[in-house]
C-alpha cells in the first residue's frame, strides 16, 4: 500500500476539534492506501485526551497513528493573536521530526475534511519548499504591523493551516535553523509569517479547494465573476470548484463552529459529528466540549443574524455590494 503522511498538533484545549479533523480525514480516505498520522502534542497532554485521539485507530484499519511529545518547544515564543496557540509552532520542526519522510501534509485542527486529502500528494513540489493556499485576507494585517524583521510579501502570502511540505528539500537547505532564528522576532501571524518569510519565492500556490477558508465570504455563493481584487488571486472556475467539491474546509477565524453553530459553513462541521461520530464518544467528549466553549451572546447574536440573512437570500446581494471581500 502507498503511505500518505499527515501531521496535526494539539493540546488539551484543542483535542476534540483535532479528533474531529483526523476522523474526517480518515472518513474520506482511500481504504486501499495507508495513512500515517502523527500528532505533535504538548508535554502535559492528559491521558484522557490521548485516549480520545487513539480511539480513531479502532475505526479505520488503514490508519497508523503516533504521538510525538514536543516538550518545552517554543515555550519562549510570544504570540500576538489571542486565538493562536504554541502548538501551531510545532510544524516548523517537522523536517527534523520526520527524518525518514520526504513529504507530508500538515493540517490545523480547526478544519473538516470533505474529500480525499491524499490527492494533494499527486502535485509536484520538487522545486518548492511547500505548497499552500493563498491567504489574501492577511494582507492588510501584515502591511500595517510593525515587524522587527523582514516583512512577509503580501502578494505571495499563504495560509499555513494546510501545508504540503517538501521535507527533503527543507532538510537539504537547513530551514529549521532559519525558522528557529525567526521565532525569536516579533511577528503578527507567528509560524505563518515565519514560513512565508523564509520560503518566499519557493512556495507553490495550491488550488483553493484544498483549504477553503470560511473567512472568504465569496466561497458562500457562486457568480460569474468576483471583484477585481479576488480574481487577481483566484480564478472564477477555481472558486466554483472549491464551493462545489471542497477537499477541506478551514474555520480560520476567531469564532469556531463548536463555539457557535452559525459561523459560515458551521453546519458542515455539525452535520459531520452528528452523522459520523460514535454516540458514546459524542456524549462523553464532544457534547461537553461544545457546551463549555460557547461564544458570548454578542458574537453569537451577530453570527445568527448573518445566518438568517443568508437563509433568506439577502446576504448574497449585500456581499456583492462590497468591492473587496
Amino acid at each position: 500500500m502507498n503511505k500518505n503522511v499527515f501531521v496535526f498538533s494539539t493540546d488539551d484545549n484543542y483535542t476534540v476539534p483535532t479528533y474531529v479533523a483526523i476522523h474526517s480525514l480518515m472518513k474520506h480516505s482511500n481504504r486501499d492506501e495507508e495513512y500515517c498520522v502523527y500528532i505533535l502534542i504538548s508535554k502535559d497532554l492528559s491521558s484522557d485526551c490521548k485516549d480520545l485521539i487513539d480511539s480513531i485507530s479502532r475505526d479505520f484499519q488503514n490508519l497508523s497513528l503516533s504521538f510525538i511529545n514536543m516538550g518545552n518547544s517554543f515555550s519562549d515564543t510570544k504570540l500576538v493573536i489571542k486565538h493562536t496557540t504554541l502548538p501551531s509552532m510545532y510544524r516548523l520542526l517537522l523536517p527534523e521530526l520526520l527524518p525518514d519522510s520526504d513529504r507530508c501534509v500538515y493540517i490545523d485542527g480547526d478544519i473538516i475534511v470533505t474529500g480525499d486529502m491524499a490527492s494533494v500528494f499527486d502535485i509536484d513540489i520538487s522545486d518548492h519548499y511547500f505548497g499552500a493556499v493563498r491567504d489574501i485576507e492577511a494582507m492588510p494585517y501584515i502591511s500595517k504591523f510593525d515587524y522587527s524583521c523582514d516583512r512577509p510579501d503580501p502578494s505571495g502570502y499563504v495560509n499555513s493551516g494546510m501545508l504540503y511540505m517538501n521535507l527533503k528539500k527543507m532538510r537539504q537547505d537547513d530551514l529549521v535553523s532559519k525558522f528557529l532564528e525567526l521565532s525569536k522576532e516579533r511577528l503578527f501571524f507567528g509560524d505563518q509569517d515565519i514560513l512565508n518569510i523564509v520560503c518566499k519565492d519557493n512556495i507553490k500556490f495550491l488550488e483553493l479547494k484544498y483549504n477553503v477558508l470560511v473567512k472568504y465570504r465569496f466561497v458562500n455563493h457562486k457568480q460569474d465573476h468576483y471583484s477585481d481584487f479576488v480574481n487577481q488571486y483566484f480564478q472564477t472556475s477555481e472558486i466554483h470548484e472549491a464551493i462545489d467539491t471542497p477537499v477541506m474546509i478551514h474555520y480560520a477565524q476567531p469564532t469556531k463552529p463548536w463555539q457557535c453553530r452559525y459561523v459560515y459553513k458551521g453546519d458542515i462541521w455539525y452535520g459531520y459529528i452528528r452523522k459520523n461520530i460514535n454516540k458514546d464518544i459524542y456524549s462523553k467528549y464532544i457534547l461537553p466540549y461544545i457546551n463549555s466553549h460557547k461564544a458570548d451572546r454578542k458574537v453569537s447574536g451577530k453570527l445568527f443574524r448573518h445566518w438568517i440573512l443568508y437563509k433568506a437570500g439577502i446576504l448574497k446581494p449585500l456581499l456583492n455590494l462590497q468591492h473587496k471581500l
